[in-house]
């Protein structure tokens, strides 16, 4: 009975590190053991946080619904000497629970509770990008706070009669019972997790209903998450089908007071030139039988990145459409032919035409931004996601013993604090240095299942682009 009383696994808690993340204090595509929160036991994350589920349609704003949204995080369940499941250094799993704000019924499900090692498409993925500091939620506080991109598919809908978000306000392409392989729903979310905590000793910090975490999750709109390139794409859907939701996209954001879509940045303002803490890592995340050096975490790799916008206009419009907004921001984006010292190797990586629906090889579409009456460490805040086809031969990978795919198709979210907000932009530190930043872009193929083979054993490589003004 004592150790039922005394075990912290009970209820769960997040144990947050403090310092740098150390992803850059060691040599490039070395093995690396970063700082980072560690999920100790099933853990509520801000139960029933107030946020807004919205639909984009011909880059305008279709319709918005109240929901409220509890994030259940849990360790990576891992895996055994016979499994797949290993998880690297920097990830661990989550549930995303919505329900409808006026009843508290349940609208949906993200994600299962991790109940094997062979589950690892059945919950959402939470994988490390940045750590930086700021004023937080009192805005008063020093917080630091903890980037996850997030991967997971939508395991229900409630589409009863009686439900207060419409059948039609649900993605097209779901279905209980998926067609996809290796257990994939049809409805993907992709976005990001952001977690806080008081940087001060002993600094107090009281969430009010919950608002303790960032959320943003996206079912991109169909002519890109289900992109007609079945070799690049495992959720490929023909075009001319109804259920490939052409022009239409679905958004879960929290917390509250979010203006969708209004007053999107200038071109300019999304913009890259030779920053000089840019960087980019690869991760081994899953292995079998120990017959591969992994999971792996590996240093991160400099490089200097610039970017151009070449349109503004909206991408994906539903057939047979008229006007639409310019939210999709076509960016051509570029690296330095050889931008990082590991090896003497040639590398480069660059946004390349490989579709139609991609004309640059990389777009960010605006979603909204955080009113006034938000968070202070969200008001003003805007938000985009980002989706494009990247050339890349993961040089560390390779140095690691891995060969990949040289085309991937890149998912990410960008962050972007206005003049309005100047007082409360992140402070980065890498290695020791540390700097200011006004837009931060992540970006990577981070679950992306690659035709990756050592000794014969099938493994997860993952890159993660990070990219800092």
């Amino acid at each position: 009975m004592l150790a039922v009383v005394l075990s912290p696994w009970l209820h769960g808690q997040i144990v947050y590190p403090t310092g740098d993340d150390a992803f850059g204090a060691s040599a490039c595509c070395s093995g690396v053991h970063p700082n980072l929160p560690q999920i100790v036991g099933p853990t509520v994350l801000g139960s029933n946080q107030l946020g807004r589920y919205g639909i984009l349609e011909d880059c305008q704003l279709k319709v918005s619904h109240d929901v409220t949204v509890t994030v259940n995080l849990f360790p990576h369940p891992g895996g055994t000497s016979a499994t797949e499941g290993l998880p690297a250094c920097d990830e661990f799993v989550a549930r995303i629970d919505v329900k409808y704000a006026a009843n508290g019924m349940t609208f949906s499900v993200l994600g299962n509770n991790p109940a094997s090692p062979n589950d690892r498409e059945r919950f959402v993925l939470a994988k490390y990008v940045r750590t930086w500091t700021g004023l937080g939620p009192d805005g008063q506080t020093q917080f630091r706070f903890w980037h996850y991109m997030l991967e997971g598919d939508a395991n229900s809908f409630d589409n009863s009669p009686t439900a207060l978000i419409p059948g039609s306000d649900i993605p097209s392409c779901w279905s209980a019972n998926p067609v996809h392989p290796v257990s994939f729903g049809n409805v993907v979310f992709r976005g990001y997790l952001i977690l806080m905590s008081p940087l001060e000793d002993g600094g107090a910090y009281t969430t009010v209903n919950g608002q303790d975490y960032t959320l943003v999750l996206s079912h991109y709109d169909g002519c890109l998450d289900h992109l007609d390139a079945p070799n690049l794409n495992e959720r490929a859907i023909a075009s001319g089908l109804p259920t490939k939701h052409v022009g239409r996209s679905y958004h879960i954001v929290t917390p509250y007071f979010f203006q969708w879509t209004t007053n999107p940045p200038l071109g300019a303002a999304l913009e890259f030139t030779n920053t000089s803490m840019d960087s980019l890592r690869s991760t081994v995340s899953h292995t079998t039988l120990g017959n591969a050096p992994g999971p792996l975490c590996l240093g991160e790799m400099p490089l200097v990145a610039t970017s151009t916008t070449d349109s503004v206009k909206c991408n994906c419009i539903t057939p047979g459409a008229g006007g639409s907004g310019a939210l999709d921001h076509n960016q051509v984006f570029l690296s330095a032919a050889n931008y990082g010292l590991c090896g003497g190797a040639s590398h480069h990586w660059n946004s390349y035409y490989l579709v139609p629906e991609l004309p640059t090889g990389f777009t960010q579409t605006y979603l909204g931004h955080w009113l006034s009456s938000a968070r202070p460490d969200l008001r003003f805040v805007r938000t985009t996601l980002a989706v494009g086809t990247i050339q890349y031969a993961d040089h560390c990978a390779a140095v690691n013993n891995y060969v990949t795919n040289e085309e991937h198709i890149i998912w990410g979210n960008a962050l972007l604090w206005p003049a309005l907000n100047a007082s409360n932009v992140p402070t980065i530190q890498i290695a020791g240095a540390s700097f200011v930043t006004d837009y931060m872009l992540h970006f990577g193929n981070h679950v992306d299942k690659q035709d990756v083979r050592v000794a014969g054993v099938p493994a997860y490589v993952n890159v993660i682009w990070n990219l800092i003004r």
